[in-house]
């Protein structure tokens, strides 16, 4: 009898735990650590060697979301990323600064953004866990229907997500210690395609990332966090201290870097006033 009742507690967490949506990114966010920026300090990168460091351009966001841009061959199958400035599990929770604490599984994601040349692909990387291993999300798209630099929305329904708690396989998690405890948007991979089709080919990869939001289940009750907070407290127990001080150290010294190159920019001669 009580195995049925627990199996029955179980199932009622499951159903009030059920998905809801909430904002993991919003360009217009403000949020930062100790000063350095989130969103304007968004970084390039690639393994690919078609691209130099001049390949890369970002410019400040505006109304149409952070812009990229990327010089590709045109004819290549190649792939660069977009990754955010510091790990997202720093900022606040559901302000839209890339991180959705207390998720579970994922049911629907949506990305509004805009592409230069249609038939890039945007793949979505991210983590369960502060640190934990990424995870890649293609977002599905039909080529013909995106237009040049104009917005759409990208919707990707998880096709393994289980609506129905009674067939779900249940199981109890640790709140303390849990392997996964949320979303952290940890990037985007582009994949700059040959021209297909009506598309005309270009050299010019432009990807604007304007808001993506999330349609998950929570992985614990507000009460089982707000006992974990408590003992958190009590214990002196702080995950991620390590991390953070490793974060604050690399944001210190990416800021000298950037400073000692400036410095080194040639600057134009000025003439005296007559």
């Amino acid at each position: 009898m009580k195995k049925i009742l627990s199996l029955f507690a179980i199932l009622f967490a499951t159903f009030t735990l059920s998905a809801q949506e909430q904002v993991l990114f919003d360009a217009a966010v403000k949020a930062d650590l100790d000063g350095y920026d989130y969103v304007s300090n968004f970084e390039m990168r690639s393994d690919s060697g078609y691209f130099t460091k001049d390949s890369f351009k970002i410019l400040e966001p505006n109304d149409k979301g952070i812009r990229f841009m990327a010089i590709v061959p045109e004819d290549k199958y190649t792939n660069y990323e977009v990754v955010v400035a510091y790990p997202s599990f720093l900022n606040e929770s559901g302000s839209g600064a890339g991180v959705i604490y207390n998720a579970a599984s994922i049911k629907q994601i949506k990305v509004e953004a805009s592409t230069n040349r249609p038939d890039d692909e945007i793949v979505l990387l991210y983590s369960t866990s502060p640190t934990g291993p990424v995870h890649e999300i293609k977002m599905p798209q039909d080529s013909n229907k995106i237009k040049s630099l104009e917005g759409y929305e990208l919707v990707y329904d998880n096709p393994l997500y289980i609506d129905d708690p009674v067939k779900r396989e249940v199981k109890a998690k640790p709140v303390l210690g849990a392997d996964a405890d949320g979303i952290y948007l940890r990037g985007f991979k582009i994949k700059a395609n040959p021209a297909s089709g009506f598309n005309a080919p270009s050299q010019y990869s432009i990807f604007y990332l304007r808001k993506v939001s999330v349609v998950c289940d929570k992985a614990f009750t507000d009460e089982q966090l707000e006992e974990a907070r408590v003992v958190k407290e009590a214990f002196g127990i702080d995950e991620n201290k390590a991390a953070i001080e490793k974060v604050k150290s690399m944001i210190v010294e990416r800021n000298r870097v950037r400073e000692t190159e400036k410095s080194l920019m040639a600057t134009e001669p000025t003439s005296d006033a007559k």
